[in-house]
């Protein structure tokens, strides 16, 4: 799927090596969050793939973010449910605020 975001590129090959190497995918699983914020903060096309990822990283953001993630989250004051448009509008400008 050539419309992948560069975190998107980087968890293919991530995904590859598991693959390669023996290692479970599920391993992988906990940088979903990290992935769908990639996708949402690069406004790739959510289509094919990425729409699969994001819909995953979506559900992983909501349930159980990585400790940066949810600092960002409550700093970011997303009293509901986290979409994308969330992660488009609050938290990815502060990630990118920081650059």
């Amino acid at each position: 799927y050539k419309e992948l975001s560069g975190c998107g590129v980087g968890f293919k090959l991530i995904q590859a090596y598991a693959k390669t190497h023996g290692i479970e995918e599920s391993s992988l699983y906990p940088y979903l969050d990290l992935l769908v914020v990639s996708i949402a903060a690069d406004i790739v096309p959510i289509t094919g793939e990425n729409r699969i990822l994001a819909y995953y990283g979506l559900d992983r953001i909501n349930n159980t973010p990585g400790p940066g993630l949810k600092a960002l989250i409550l700093q970011s004051k997303v009293e509901k449910e986290i979409q994308i448009s969330d992660i488009v509008f609050k938290i990815g400008p502060r990630i990118n605020a920081s650059g």
